[in-house]
């Protein structure tokens, strides 16, 4: 596909808005952009995490996918459990 399909001047998504266009709302494919923020924390530590969550996250699962040194990645997991208590949303997990 030619870059020119893909960004037009500060358009990004340009070839998707014009075959979107009849078939979507004009407002939607007007309305500028806005982030969407995933509540990691309050989904896979603390409380309301699901069951999966802890086994996923451990060290030692950490540590034999190779990326991450899993020792301190739980030593900041007590951080994330504690600002996902703070918002108190709850989770669709179960």
């Amino acid at each position: 596909m030619p870059d020119s399909f893909k960004l037009r001047g500060l358009d990004e998504k340009f070839i998707l808005k014009r075959f979107a266009r009849g078939r979507v709302p004009q407002r939607v494919l007007d309305r500028p952009k806005f982030p969407y923020r995933a509540p990691v924390a309050e989904a896979l530590v603390g409380k309301s995490a699901p069951p999966w969550a802890e086994e996923l996250l451990s060290a030692k699962t950490v540590n034999a996918a190779g990326v991450f040194d899993g020792a301190r990645w739980r030593s900041s997991s007590p951080s994330c459990a504690r600002a996902a208590a703070r918002r108190r949303r709850p989770t669709r997990w179960r």
